[in-house]
């Protein structure tokens, strides 16, 4: 459990007393408890919750979601997990600063200290900025020209699978057509797709280990601010700590 999961938890326990049995619900104190302000934190929240977790299952995408070859190729597969990998990684940080955005500005209006809470803010938004920042290197330019974002391996590959396809159309007369160039690119092709399908499922895992402890630390440092301003306590503190 991280601290994401702490706070949605809690937000749960207190917009529906049946998430926890009878005999609990005596010790949440619900009278001051702004639901509507709360529920629409809460599907903020859940908004990044879901993205998240998407994004922890593309080592699994890169490695093994690949269909029949006579329905998509290997390679069109490969490509279109890497596209969808980096736009979800771009989405994951825009729900983050759209809820902390939402956060700052509502503190700023009701809270006493709102200008000094708001500037607080304000650094992990520009944390976030930081964390993500190489995604958009990689991606914002290609993506907001209208350009595919390339990858060399996959290139290599699809420039294999693009003469084989050429030769397999009727340009080459069968008895033209070199074997050993064919075999060549048939090796070229598997071999490329393999190292790029590689390199992305390694690099997927560790992301996936900096995206847990940055998620981790940024609902960490600033749950305390979340509580109070959501007039609730965590979990932890009504119903002691999990020992797992």
């Amino acid at each position: 459990m991280n601290s994401l999961d702490e706070i949605l938890g809690s937000i749960a326990v207190y917009l529906d007393s049946k998430v926890i049995k009878k005999e609990f619900i005596d010790k949440i104190d619900y009278k001051n408890v702004n639901k509507k302000r709360l529920e629409k934190h809460q599907t903020l929240l859940r908004s990044v919750y879901h993205v998240y977790k998407k994004v922890q299952r593309y080592p699994v995408y890169f490695e093994k979601f690949y269909v029949s070859e006579e329905i998509i190729t290997e390679i069109e597969a490969l490509e279109y997990h890497i596209h969808s990998y980096l736009e979800d990684l771009t989405i994951l940080k825009n729900k983050i600063k759209v809820f902390f955005e939402t956060l700052k500005n509502e503190l700023r209006k009701t809270a006493s200290n709102g200008k000094e809470l708001s500037d607080d803010i304000k650094v992990f938004i520009r944390k976030i900025e930081r964390v993500f920042k190489q995604v958009d290197t990689y991606r914002g330019p290609h993506h907001h020209r209208g350009l595919k974002f390339m990858d060399g391996k996959l290139l290599e590959a699809q420039n294999a699978q693009s003469t084989l396809e050429i030769i397999r159309s009727g340009v080459f007369l069968p008895r033209v057509a070199n074997p050993e160039f064919i075999e060549k690119m048939k090796r070229k092709k598997k071999e490329s797709f393999e190292e790029a399908k590689k390199n992305w499922t390694k690099l997927a895992k560790e992301n996936n280990v900096g995206l847990n402890k940055f998620i981790d630390s940024v609902f960490l440092d600033t749950k305390s601010l979340i509580y109070q301003f959501f007039d609730i306590k965590p979990m932890s503190d009504i119903f002691g700590k999990n020992e797992k």
